[in-house]
C-alpha cells in the first residue's frame, strides 16, 4: 500500500477476517493494526493521518459513539 492512499474500510476489515484478527486498531501515526492471537500486527506501511483515522472511524460509528469520540478523542466499540 502506498503512503498517499488510504485503503477503504471494507478492504481493512476483509484483511482482518482473513488473518483471523480479534480486533482492529486505528491510531494516528500507525498503520491499521490487527490483534492476532494476542499480538498486534501492522497492515501495510501507510501510517494513518488524523483525517484518515477520523474518516474510517466516522464511517463505522453511530451518533452516540461520535459524541464520545469527539469528547474523549477515542472510542471503543464493536462493528457488525
Amino acid at each position: 500500500m502506498d503512503d498517499s492512499k488510504l485503503l477503504p474500510l471494507e478492504a481493512i476489515l476483509k484483511e482482518a477476517v482473513s488473518r483471523t484478527a480479534s480486533d482492529v486498531h486505528l491510531t494516528v501515526a500507525l498503520p491499521p493494526m490487527f490483534r492476532v492471537r494476542g499480538e498486534l500486527m501492522p497492515f501495510g506501511e501507510h501510517t494513518l493521518t488524523p483525517d484518515d483515522t477520523r474518516t474510517l472511524c466516522l464511517s463505522m460509528v453511530d451518533e452516540k459513539h461520535t459524541v464520545v469520540l469527539e469528547e474523549k478523542g477515542e472510542v471503543d466499540f464493536s462493528y457488525v
